[in-house]
């Protein structure tokens, strides 16, 4: 899976896949990570990408034509590489059926093609939208190619946002300077989704977000020992090895601390459950 960034600060993104989990997924080819200066698609001599804004007001405004041209660039590239694998795949399967007339002249055998590029999925981090979820995490881990469009200053042209978005999406409700570091949190959520990414997919299961639910407290083997801990042992029946009962416990637990943190996801799962 591919996940390209169109940021005004490449470093930024690159940073965050040279050590862990993601390194070592990328490492394996299971993602691919890409970045695109908005700055090689400006059309003057200063490289200027931002722009007063109509109307006036304070911060300056990420063009939609710099967008757009890197978007087009993103799709035609794109679709060189397909263009190459394909060709190569067709190649192959040449010299496959080539060495099998040598056997039958009877057989033949037809190369499948892709006819026209996949869809890029392009999405733009902005605070104007709905919080990402763990929901969307799950079902953008089957696309291909995810785009996602950083924005700096004060914004990003409306025009580009209605004109490109696929999706948009905000990391929480809060503001941050720039589209970055949200685009980071969607891409691992969505990453940590591909099979074999994560060394133990068991560690996918029981998660916080599940069926509306926190996830129920956890602890180490190790025993945290001191007088700051000496009162907060772990629950007994953790120990037990009756997994049924450790089962019904962590539910209880979840539904607790669901109630406390989340009255909003407990509700939602109330209502889901007929509670």
């Amino acid at each position: 899976m591919t996940f390209s960034f169109i940021t005004l600060f490449p470093r930024i993104i690159e940073g965050y896949f040279q050590d862990s989990i993601l390194k070592i997924a990328r490492e394996k080819n299971l993602i691919h990570i890409q970045t695109i200066q908005p700055r090689d698609f400006a059309t003057d001599a200063y490289k200027s990408v931002d722009f007063p804004q109509v109307g006036g007001g304070a911060g300056q405004v990420i063009g939609a034509d710099i967008i757009n041209s890197a978007l087009a660039w993103l799709e035609k590239t794109s679709a060189e590489s397909i263009a190459a694998t394909n060709q190569a795949h067709a190649a192959k399967q040449e010299n496959q059926t080539g060495q099998a007339n040598q056997l039958s002249q009877t057989t033949k055998t037809t190369t499948p093609t892709q006819s026209q590029n996949p869809k890029l999925h392009i999405i733009f981090l902005t605070p104007s939208a709905p919080r990402f979820s763990q929901n969307d995490a799950i079902r953008l881990a089957r696309k291909p190619h995810i785009i996602f469009v950083c924005g700096r200053y004060e914004g990003i042209d409306e025009r580009a946002i209605e004109a490109c978005a696929d999706e948009v999406f905000c990391a929480g409700d809060f503001i941050m300077t720039g589209g970055e570091l949200g685009a980071l949190c969607l891409c691992d959520s969505i990453a940590r989704q591909i099979p074999g990414v994560l060394g133990n997919s068991e560690s996918l299961k029981g998660e916080s977000f599940e069926r509306d639910l926190l996830e129920a407290p956890i602890f180490a083997r190790a025993n945290a020992s001191g007088e700051k801990f000496a009162k907060l042992s772990p629950p007994s029946e953790y120990s037990k090895g009756n997994h049924a009962k450790i089962a019904t416990l962590k539910n209880s637990l979840a539904l607790c601390k669901t109630r406390y943190f989340r009255p909003d996801l407990f509700g939602r799962h109330k209502a889901k459950n007929n509670l």
